[in-house]
């Protein structure tokens, strides 16, 4: 079932691709590196020539998020500097882990030169340029790609945005093949990659919005009958590492909850984190469990509300509907509706408060759990 679903993933990126725009046209190489569980499969050519491994063993790939650099391996596509016009050309990658080169021109070092760089502070490098071009935009994880159609500059993408970079003039400079994970012929990345493409120049938002759906599709297939809660502790660290788990990490943790909620452990825990696992601190720190606290105020009451002086009949609240309302709206002078005596609130847990705004929103000045001069 796995196999076959993740064979229909690919099989709609590919019908996605060839539906129109010209994005499969545009494709000259490529290869899809996540999905897999062997460098065979991972390095099987989408389009265009084999890519060459040059010291990849089957160890570094994940099936959920694809191969890892290991700061001496690489991949050769196969694939000429020369092989497209020089102002008609696009790279591209989709980066699960770990910032770095993801597809470059080797020797880089020359004018001309192709270096696609995945960077957490913007994305930067060079497409057929003698200088490295930045730009603003964050390409530490997911999509990113360079596509030229002019000599003046190139379209850079990364978080699912958009920039044109002004570079120098453009030349072919460099020869040989274009290869992945390596820099300058010495220096070779760590990232975690999933799919790289090079070819012709290319409408990259439909690009970026093709691949990450299917690396989307590839992640959720291997989190079928996923706990609940295990997989919102999953996108929490995720979101906190900056980075996708492994596949065998996510199915340790899915087990972890499944195994302490069937003897009944889960319930007991009140504050819990797992210190392993992650690939950061800040997603070691997430917490497995959150104690909210005790419900501070369960409908059963009217809130306490301050009025204010030179309106004191402004507020008003149905206890039917449990709703809030003012009649003035100017926001120096509302109403306060306190549910919760702030003296119950505790410094140091965490606390949750949940409702709908609807009307005119822009009254509400501040949501708060604390007192009038100390919020928490």
């Amino acid at each position: 079932m796995t196999v076959k679903a993740k064979v229909d993933a690919i099989d709609r990126f590919v019908r996605t691709l060839k539906s129109g725009g010209g994005l499969w046209d545009d494709i000259g190489s490529a290869a899809i590196m996540a999905g897999w569980t062997n460098l065979a499969g991972a390095l099987t050519p989408l389009k265009g020539s084999a890519p060459a491994n040059n010291g990849f063993l089957d160890s570094d790939l994940d099936p959920g998020i694809g191969l890892t650099g290991d700061g001496s391996s690489y991949v050769d596509t196969g694939r000429s500097v020369t092989a497209d016009p020089q102002n008609d050309t696009h790279v591209a990658s989709y980066c699960s882990a770990t910032g770095g080169v993801s597809v470059a021109s080797i020797p880089n070092t020359t004018a001309g030169a192709t270096v696609l760089i995945h960077n957490a502070n913007a994305i930067a490098g060079r497409l057929r340029n003698s200088a490295y071009t930045v730009g603003t935009l964050p390409s530490d994880r997911g999509f990113a790609a360079f596509s030229r159609s002019s000599s003046s500059g190139f379209t850079a993408r990364a978080s699912s945005d958009s920039e044109f970079l002004t570079a120098t003039s453009s030349a072919y400079g460099s020869s040989g093949n274009l290869s992945v994970f390596n820099f300058l012929g010495a220096s070779i990345s760590s990232a975690t990659l999933s799919y790289y493409s090079i070819g012709t120049a290319t409408d990259l938002a439909a690009m970026d919005t093709a691949v990450s759906t299917l690396m989307e599709d590839l992640r959720a297939i291997d989190e079928a009958g996923f706990d609940r809660d295990a997989l919102s502790y999953i996108r929490n660290v995720e979101s906190a590492d900056g980075a996708y788990l492994e596949t065998e990490v996510k199915k340790a943790i899915n087990r972890f909850f499944v195994g302490t909620k069937k003897d009944g452990t889960f319930s007991a825990l009140k504050s819990s984190a797992i210190l392993c696992g992650a690939r950061t601190l800040a997603g070691a720190l997430v917490p497995l469990v959150v104690d909210y606290g005790p419900e501070g105020w369960d409908g059963s009451i009217n809130p306490s509300i301050t009025q204010p002086v030179a309106y004191p009949d402004a507020g008003s609240y149905d206890f039917d509907t449990k709703t809030m309302s003012s009649t003035y709206s100017a926001l120096t002078y509302q109403p306060q509706f306190a549910f919760v005596d702030a003296t119950n609130i505790k410094v140091g847990r965490r606390y949750r408060i949940e409702g709908r705004l609807s009307g005119d929103t822009s009254s509400v000045s501040i949501v708060r759990l604390g007192s009038n001069t100390v919020p928490y």
